[in-house]
């Protein structure tokens, strides 16, 4: 954004600047040269490319201070070079003579025109930048198995959460069976419950500020600029108990530039979403945008007894940020969010293959004919309130770049459940949840200027956060069906984490450079829990006795990393890593007695080795990633069920978790994209004796429960040459999973196999887009989240089906 003394300036200035005089002797357009043009401004970049390729530059003056531009470093033609340069603006240059050029301003009356039409052209194959080792730098040049969704793909392809997310991630698991109750994996690690004592390995950030729970991390997915997934334990940065990897959301921050967009989305089942969404500039240097959104679809299951039907959808959302950045080198960003959810219970369809029995003494329920009803005394329901605020401070100077954010997020949640699966009262669940946090860090890091690519250069990040959390829980199980009556768990966290981290990088060559990182962290938790029966008993399945119990625990741990990483050409790097990762040790959620209370759960830790290929060719035609990974999980945390639904956690001494990843996108005609990607885990036991109802079960060679092996993903669009009424193009989506194991090796799920289809129209004034779409397109009945029972031997569940078959359409209007 131009201040507006600069305006004034530049008012007074000639209308056009020469950026470099008349060269000697101009680079042909099709002749390659070699380029090396930092991040900068764009007038600064303009001026370095004029020197490089001996081409002049002319412009208007005002129009190059409103952007900055990403580094170019490599072969490239002329043309080329500008394209990359003028890539994100509003800017397009024309070739006046063999040695000059002339960029200009897009037409207001065409940008919107050539804003959609670039995204159809390209179908998503461009280039994306994300938060680097050291700055924002394109996803080739990360030595780290990362996968990268901008925000625009993942609402062309009708993603609203975590839930729909794994469907494009390869490697990624989500099982959501309850809200507080999202279960997220990454590699064959991450997995937890909705126990308070308990965290999962697999970090979520919104904007920098980690969710401390499980019941927001299913958040609603609206204007994002885009979502980055980072695979593998996290040593550094993003390393708050990431064992398994790190799911970072960025949302859009505002622009200077009015823009209004309304998105209305209609299908069956009474599904309706809307999102509005304002952004401009409100004063000199402050900015300010406005996202509503609202969620809603009708239950998908009836249930008989009495009328009260569930899994429906209801949920709104709001986010509110500014940007201020007048002043050089100095931004200042807030987001405000906020997101409410109203919804009716959980109800499980039983089969696919026989009845389903939860506990010994209840009643067999019968196979739920037709497929998506049940009967159950309780339906139950869910609401969920959060809230989320960040603010942070970015300092750019010639040297270094400095960042302090600040971050609260609190939420509270409640939710109820029928467990026994029939129409009488014998087992139902009750959850109450609540949690406040605040965290503050500071970034400090160098700026590796165009000697960092110049043998014996240095960088360095460094960096401290504190994490503040109070939460609070109130389970309880009311089973007279066990005659276990009523029993309750109130139990209380607070928990302070610490931790500086710092990563080192030194160029060893030209096209080397090694790195080497290190955090420490320090956490603290004082926990207290109170366990009231109404029948305490020694046969009680659920409380042998009333009791208190208060604890203080410390966990320290070292997580270092080394990375090397080798420039092939400009457009392939290939790297090497070592990382670590740890969570904390924790508390069993509803513990039968004080002797199991006072038993905590071991911290996590994991040792990753990896290698990896990012790789572009044939002029960006080809782009690949690819891993190929060996974990080693010591005291991994394994969440498992008692036979009456309880939570538990029990630590595996050892797992070995290997496998690969590849990611493969190819354009060979303009018209055409295919996207595919593969994940293949082996994760198994190799030290684990598990308890289960007083017996002691050697687990070697098992797998690690609810991991699929292989997940695959396979997307192929094209788009149809215009036409007198605007441009048409179709996307076909496909996301299989293998079956998944639960902790006694019967299936938790079985195979997946969805289909989506999406049609897209636009006409030529750019003002609207309109696309069609079916997702589950062969209607099949899936599922990736079962209740508990005895009789899943007998390939009998209580199944959290996903959605049938829905068809629908969505408008975007633009103004």
């Amino acid at each position: 954004m131009l201040a507006f003394s600069t305006k004034i300036r530049a008012f007074f200035l000639s209308c056009t600047i020469v950026l470099a005089s008349v060269p000697t002797q101009a680079a042909s357009t099709e002749a390659v040269v070699q380029f090396k043009i930092q991040q900068q401004s764009l007038a600064d970049a303009l001026l370095e490319f004029s020197y490089q390729s001996n081409i002049q530059v002319i412009m208007p003056s005002a129009l190059a201070a409103d952007f900055s531009v990403e580094e170019i470093i490599g072969d490239y033609t002329v043309e080329q070079a500008l394209a990359l340069l003028l890539k994100r603006t509003n800017l397009q240059f024309e070739f006046t003579s063999e040695r000059t050029v002339t960029i200009r301003q897009q037409r207001p009356d065409t940008q919107p025109v050539e804003r959609r039409r670039r995204r159809l052209e390209q179908l998503g194959l461009e280039q994306m930048f994300v938060k680097g080792e050291h700055k924002r730098e394109s996803l080739t040049h990360i030595p780290v198995s990362k996968i990268a969704l901008s925000g625009e793909d993942l609402e062309s392809r009708g993603v609203k959460n975590a839930d729909d997310l794994q469907l494009f991630v390869p490697g990624l698991t989500v099982e959501a069976p309850e809200t507080a109750n999202t279960e997220i994996s990454i590699r064959g690690a991450g997995i937890s419950n909705d126990a308070l004592g308990t965290a999962s390995g697999v970090a979520v950030y919104v904007d920098d500020i980690y969710l401390p729970r499980q019941s927001t991390a299913n958040l609603s997915i609206y204007e994002l600029d885009r979502v980055e997934i980072l695979r593998g334990p996290q040593s550094t940065r993003y390393a708050h108990n990431a064992t398994g990897g790190s799911i970072i959301y960025v949302t859009r921050k505002p622009s200077a530039d009015f823009e209004a967009r309304y998105l209305i989305e209609a299908g069956n089942y009474n599904l309706f979403n809307n999102l509005l969404t304002v952004n401009g500039e409100m004063q000199d240097g402050l900015l300010g945008q406005l996202a509503l959104s609202s969620y809603k679809r009708d239950p998908i299951m009836q249930n008989s007894q009495p009328r009260v039907d569930g899994n429906d959808i209801d949920s709104n959302s709001g986010r509110l940020a500014f940007r201020y950045e007048k002043s050089k080198g100095f931004e200042w960003l807030m987001t405000l969010d906020i997101e409410s959810r109203e919804q009716s219970g959980v109800l499980y369809s039983i089969g696919p293959d026989g009845p389903f029995q939860f506990a010994d003494g209840l009643p067999l329920v019968a196979v739920s004919e037709p497929v998506r009803t049940t009967e159950v005394d309780t339906p139950g329901q869910e609401e969920l309130e959060s809230l989320g605020l960040m603010t942070r401070f970015d300092i750019e100077a010639d040297s270094y770049t400095a960042s302090f954010i600040y971050g609260r997020r609190s939420h509270e949640f409640s939710g109820l459940y029928d467990l026994d699966q029939t129409a009488e009262l014998l087992v139902n669940k009750s959850l109450f949840e609540s949690s406040d946090s605040n965290s503050l860090e500071l970034r400090w890091s160098s700026r590796p200027l165009s000697e960092n690519s110049i043998p014996g250069a240095w960088y360095w990040n460094l960096g401290i956060m504190a994490l503040m959390e109070k939460a609070e829980t109130a389970k309880s199980y009311l089973a007279p069906g066990l005659a276990a009556g009523s029993n309750q768990w109130n139990q209380s966290l607070e928990q302070d984490s610490y931790s500086a981290y710092g990563d080192i990088y030194y160029q060893l060559t030209a096209k080397t450079r090694l790195a080497a990182g290190l955090r420490y962290l320090a956490d603290f938790s004082t926990y207290h829990i109170i366990a009231i029966g109404s029948d305490a008993r020694a046969n009680n399945v659920y409380l042998q006795e009333n009791f208190t119990h208060n604890a203080r625990q410390v966990w320290r741990r070292l997580t270092p990393r080394l990375t090397i990483d080798f420039s092939l050409n400009p457009g392939t790097s290939l790297y090497l890593s070592a990382a670590s990762g740890y969570k904390p040790g924790g508390y069993s959620g509803t513990p039968r007695n004080l002797a199991s209370a006072k038993t905590l759960n071991q911290h996590e830790r994991a040792t990753s080795y990896e290698a990896g290929l990012h790789g572009n060719w044939l002029d960006d035609r080809i782009k690949m990633n690819a891993a190929v990974y060996s974990a080693d999980y010591r005291d991994m945390q394994i969440a498992a069920f008692d036979p009456v639904g309880n939570n538990m956690v029990q630590n595996a001494a050892r797992a070995i978790s290997r496998g690969f990843e590849i990611e493969l996108q190819t354009r060979p005609i303009t018209s055409l994209k295919i996207g595919a990607g593969m994940s293949f885990i082996d994760a198994k036991f190799d030290q684990f004796v598990y308890q289960k109802n007083g017996q002691f079960i050697d687990k070697r060679g098992d797998r690690v429960p609810r991991i699929p092996d292989v997940t695959f993903n396979l997307s192929v669009a094209y788009l149809f040459p215009d036409t007198r009424l605007g441009s048409w193009s179709i996307r076909a989506d496909a996301a299989f999973s293998e079956e998944a194991v639960d902790i006694n090796n019967n299936p938790a799920w079985l195979d997946h196999r969805k289909y989506s289809l999406w049609f897209d129209y636009l006409p030529h004034n750019g003002k609207w887009e309109l696309s069609l779409w079916v997702r589950n397109l062969r209607n099949k009945e899936y599922f990736q989240a079962s209740s508990p029972g005895i009789t899943n031997a007998d390939n009998a569940f209580a199944r959290k089906l996903e959605p049938p078959r829905s068809s629908g359409l969505s408008l975007k209007y633009f103004w």
